[in-house]
């Protein structure tokens, strides 16, 4: 009898430590998948700008280089050309002569006023649903696709 209760109690040791070696393992994967997650993860820049040419001010202030934008920024392209990346899923060239104010740069649905002449693209992707432009004569609510804008005329690709 006390033989059998000796094994008994090797064998409940021995599945107890199964599961403690089993769970800190567990803990391991799950800590070491977080751990990378972290370090190789990117998060969406909500606006960012880039200066193809010439004069571009943000807030009435020259800018010589790319940079981050914020909610309500106003881009104008006097004499030069930028482009304005949403979400990285809406790009936005801007021509000449050109003024875009960034309403609300959310990612479910950007909004952007403007006049002037852009050329804007929206690819759905990043979770972005549409992407709405006010001129002062309309409201283009676009679901993805290719267009010129101006303050008189929509052109589709």
């Amino acid at each position: 009898m006390l033989a059998i209760t000796f094994i008994y109690t090797l064998f409940s040791r021995a599945v107890m430590l199964k599961k403690i070696i089993s769970g800190i393992v567990l803990v391991a994967i799950l800590l070491g998948a977080g751990l990378t997650y972290m370090l190789f993860a990117s998060s969406t820049v909500s606006a960012q700008l880039h200066i193809e040419s010439g004069t571009v001010t943000v807030n009435g202030k020259t800018v010589t280089s790319d940079q981050q934008l914020t909610r309500n920024d106003v881009i104008e392209t006097t004499n030069g050309k930028a482009t304005v990346i949403l979400q990285e899923s809406i790009i936005i060239s801007l021509e000449p002569a050109t003024k875009v104010t960034l309403d609300d740069i959310n990612q479910k649905n950007p909004v952007i006023t403007q006049t002037g002449t852009t050329w804007n693209t929206f690819m759905k992707i990043v979770g972005v649903d549409g992407f709405d432009i006010k001129t002062s004569t309309s409201i283009a609510s676009v679901r993805g696709t290719s267009f010129q804008l101006t303050d008189t005329k929509i052109l589709t690709a």
